[in-house]
């Protein structure tokens, strides 16, 4: 397994609305960054599977859709990304050689955190993670 790759974005329906009605290759440079004024957080894992968001599936806190066999979106209380991001997250797969880095077992990965977008949001305001299998 090679990992998940994790964008959550804030839930906006009148900006939702109108990039779901444009096929993403035909955005505009407007529309991408509309979509990127909504990201909360993202962040890649490469062989590491904490099984997040899936533990909360059972507290009814959190939905999902499997929209394919590599892609399921998840909805769930910020307050349950905020409780995951707090946690370090290890790397737990093999080194990988990047073109800039080197990964090895036990780095840390460090998501990318929209700081001033999520300190406007409230805890229990419900967010979209769209998690990509990277298999």
């Amino acid at each position: 397994m090679l990992g998940y790759s994790y964008t959550v974005k804030k839930l906006d329906t009148a900006i939702n609305e109108r990039l779901g009605s444009i096929p993403s290759g035909l955005w505009t440079e407007e529309d991408k960054e509309l979509s990127r004024s909504l990201t909360l957080a993202n962040w890649d894992t490469a062989g590491y599977n904490p099984r997040w968001p899936e533990q909360h599936l059972d507290e009814n806190t959190v939905t999902v859709e499997h929209e394919n066999i590599l892609k399921s979106v998840f909805r769930l209380p910020i307050r349950l990304l905020v409780q995951h991001l707090s946690h370090d997250i290890k790397h737990d797969g093999p080194t990988i050689l990047s073109e800039t880095s080197i990964t090895e077992r036990g780095d840390l990965i460090r998501p990318r955190i929209n700081h001033e977008l999520l300190a406007r949001c409230d805890l229990d305001e419900i967010v979209e993670v769209e998690r990509w299998d990277m298999s």
